[in-house]
């Protein structure tokens, strides 16, 4: 699928973030047009929010599969653009753990929704 699965390490900075410093209140689960801060999406994680972000330039046809995949489990999920050049076109987060994948695919996909799927609820604030 062209994806890498990554464990924080201690003191590692991942982009997109996995952890590290929050804000008081977390971006709540939904799609989003306009990205979160990222110290929301951080405190979401920490709540066990599955955030999956995208390059901006994703073509609307992808954009609208990870939209479906959020509308599955809409209470457990992030949809959000991300600006910040991450090195990856898709990316889903959980606390501390990121799968982050080169190109979307359809085999892309499928890693997104069982990454999800374990990790979802997993955060220590959850």
């Amino acid at each position: 699928a062209g994806c890498v699965l990554r464990r924080v390490e201690f003191g590692e900075r991942l982009n997109p973030s996995v952890s590290g410093p929050t804000a008081a209140s977390p971006a709540p689960p939904g799609l989003y047009d306009d990205a979160p801060d990222a110290l929301e999406l951080v405190a979401a994680l920490r709540r066990g929010i599955i955030v999956i972000q995208f390059r901006p330039t994703l073509d609307e046809a992808r954009i609208a599969e990870l939209r479906g995949i959020q509308a599955a489990f809409p209470t457990g999920t992030i949809v959000t653009p991300n600006d910040t050049a991450m090195p990856y076109e898709v990316a889903a987060a959980g606390y501390g753990r990121l799968l982050g994948c080169s190109r979307v695919t359809d085999t892309a996909l499928d890693a997104v929704q069982l990454f999800r799927g374990r990790f979802v609820g997993m955060g220590p604030d959850a």
